[in-house]
């Protein structure tokens, strides 16, 4: 025989109630304070990568501020193209001191060992052509040279990102044909990566 208590279900679907409150209250304080835990790791304990990275976007400002005949700051202060070459090169190696994925994450934009390291390829390319730049102002050298170095740097980072891809392993991947998005993504990245590329071949040499 079954005996019905309607007091005590009463009393079980408000403590359910409760419970459920309690754990939406715990997750918006875990939630609020996530970000800190993803920014202070122990991999970089003396937060290096940090500061580095504040004083690149500090960098970015600075150079944005003044587009224009000053040629972002590059024509008129002249003695910090390499402190700015510098810390950019150094932001991305400080990355290395984190412990990430070593396959490609097919959800969402995690980073990955291989994408890593492509991005450091990719950044030196663009540094390098600022650095012939600064090269032709320090030593008044002429521009008509500048193609055919173009030419060598991008063939030289395409190797580059072929080794490191390479060396990656089982756990090679192509970050744009791999992409989980529609194809009109897919085509609108290539693309992008094509302009990029034509553009250090045939524009200025700050591509």
């Amino acid at each position: 025989r079954t005996t019905i208590h309607p007091p005590r279900q009463k009393m079980t679907a408000a403590t359910t109630a409760d419970d459920q409150a309690q754990s939406t209250e715990r997750n918006k304080l875990a939630g609020s304070g996530a970000w800190a835990t993803r920014l202070f790791t122990h991999e970089d304990p003396q937060n290096v990568h940090k500061t580095l990275g504040a004083l690149c976007l500090l960098s970015y400002v600075f150079r944005l501020a003044q587009v224009g005949e000053s040629d972002m700051g590059f024509a008129t202060h002249p003695e910090w193209t390499v402190p700015t070459l510098v810390l950019h090169l150094l932001l991305n190696a400080s990355s290395f001191v984190f412990n990430i994925p070593a396959a490609r994450i097919k959800s969402g934009y995690r980073i990955w060992r291989e994408y890593r390291l492509h991005s450091l390829v990719f950044l030196s390319r663009s540094l390098t052509f600022i650095a012939l730049v600064y090269l032709e102002q320090l030593y008044q050298w002429p521009p008509s040279y500048r193609y055919d170095l173009h030419i060598v740097v991008v063939l030289g980072t395409m190797a580059a990102a072929d080794l490191s891809s390479n060396s990656q392993g089982k756990y090679r991947s192509g970050s744009i044909r791999e992409m989980g998005v529609p194809p009109v993504v897919k085509y609108f990245f290539s693309f992008m990566q094509l302009c990029a590329t034509g553009g250090c071949i045939l524009g200025i040499a700050r591509c």
